[in-house]
């Protein structure tokens, strides 16, 4: 249990007064650091009002976003040096949630992972717009990406390239309204870029001078996530290493208590599409027959007649539904040759059957 004097240092930081919020604060600060919570309070004694009304925000947010599972773990003692020791100097409130995520998720069984140590100096190495860029951005991804069928952030992240409208964007950026809209666009989105926090391919202005001309929006941020972006969204959630291919199941579109409003124009043109219907042509077109729908009906009730009972039946219109899911595949740039080869195979076997040709295959 930290010293007496560091809970009541942090209760007056916090707003609250007396025995039993001194009590309430002390008991928050082990909760959330656990045993390093005596190693670090010492120093945080000599902090200023300033800086642990910083460090107060810090361990709140980590409780909040632990769900008060203090207790499940112990926090590095470096890790929470220098984040606490760094972020004492945050009082941004979006900084401090992100630097409570990385604390809530720096809990291990044995204490001995220090990985927050990177992600503590990535956040506080950023500018307060920076991050709030980042969250805006990587907020939307989050939410919009969530349960995305067949998507692989960490294979397909070009399927997630988005468009979000630029004068929208760059509003709720400068948020307080005092800042030049232009220099804000030009401090944010390269430095995400040069931190790996955003791809290399970005653009933001007029949509006909940005080669961005596929874009719903007159002027337009079009920008690529990262596994280095991912991540760092991860931890701020309080999710430690979140892998690209677990965002889409896992990331959430995580609120402050203040809530930051949710951007509204925002497109995600290159997203895998759902493989559609076969088409009457299709039908016509492995035929040769003008009545695509009696041929269809024709042939799957004579091939569902000849099967086994019990097994599945190969027929044209299930092996033009399955081209049309591999054809969803490579629109994401997957190439499966294999695969297509093998149902091609099927559909000449079928179609010869029904003009009465002999059916072979080669191997």
């Amino acid at each position: 249990m930290p010293d007496p004097v560091v809970g009541a240092v942090l209760a007056k930081a916090v707003g609250a007064a007396g025995s039993e919020a001194e009590k309430t604060a002390t008991s928050l600060f082990a909760r959330v650091l656990g045993p390093s919570a005596d190693a670090i309070g010492e120093a945080l004694g000599r902090y200023t009002t300033y800086r642990m009304r910083n460090v107060g925000k810090i361990v709140e947010r980590a409780d909040a976003k632990s769900g008060g599972r203090g207790d499940r773990g112990i926090v590095n003692p470096r890790v929470a040096h220098v984040l606490l020791d760094e972020g004492s100097y945050c009082d941004d409130e979006l900084m401090a949630d992100y630097l409570g995520g990385v604390l809530a998720g720096s809990r291990t069984p044995n204490g001995r992972d220090d990985r927050a140590v990177a992600w503590s100096r990535v956040i506080t190495g950023l500018s307060a717009l920076q991050i709030r860029a980042h969250y805006l951005l990587y907020r939307e991804w989050a939410a919009r990406l969530h349960g995305v069928p067949g998507l692989n952030l960490g294979a397909d992240r070009d399927c997630a390239m988005m468009d979000v409208e630029l004068a929208e964007f760059a509003t709720a950026l400068a948020h307080d309204g005092d800042l030049d809209l232009d220099a804000v666009m030009h401090h944010s989105i390269p430095g995400l870029v040069s931190a790996s926090l955003l791809g290399d391919h970005y653009s933001f202005g007029a949509r006909d001078a940005t080669q961005a001309e596929d874009s719903p929006f007159e002027s337009v941020l079009r920008v690529w996530p990262t596994v280095t972006g991912l991540e760092l969204y991860g931890w701020a959630q309080g999710l430690p290493g979140l892998l690209p291919y677990k965002f889409i199941s896992e990331a959430i579109a995580f609120d402050l208590e203040d809530a930051i409003p949710r951007l509204v124009g925002v497109a995600l043109n290159r997203l895998p599409k759902p493989p559609s219907a076969p088409l009457a042509s299709d039908w016509a077109g492995l035929s040769g027959r003008d009545d695509p729908q009696l041929l269809r009906h024709e042939h799957e009730g004579r091939a569902a007649s000849e099967a086994p009972a019990g097994k599945s039946v190969n027929t044209i219109g299930s092996c033009v539904k399955r081209l049309n899911g591999l054809q969803w595949h490579t629109e994401c740039g997957e190439s499966l040759p294999a695969q297509a080869a093998l149902i091609r195979l099927d559909l000449a076997a079928l179609t010869r059957r029904r003009t009465g040709q002999s059916v072979r295959r080669s191997w």
